[in-house]
């Protein structure tokens, strides 16, 4: 076996798994928290990861990477969607 293949086998048979109460906890967090409620508008589009606020990658916020995959995605399935 090659050594990247073993390592992203390993990264990915690591990954802690959440009991179901863990797996809710951030959806209610969000839900209810009083801190999240009334955000200003360059607030909105946060992201939450264990019932915290965290910062992604740009990559993630990038409108043109977004739009190249929108067109590959329609030209793979063939059909235009409207968005």
């Amino acid at each position: 076996m090659d050594e990247e293949w073993r390592r992203k086998a390993h990264e990915t048979m690591s990954i802690k798994q959440k009991t179901l109460q863990q797996g809710a906890s951030t959806s209610l967090w969000a839900a209810l928290a009083p801190t999240l409620a009334n955000p200003a508008e360059s607030e909105y589009g946060r992201f939450l990861s264990d019932c915290k606020i965290v910062q992604v990658p740009p990559y993630v916020s990038d409108a043109a990477a977004a739009e190249t995959l929108w067109q590959l995605t329609e030209g793979m399935v063939q059909q235009e969607f409207a968005w």
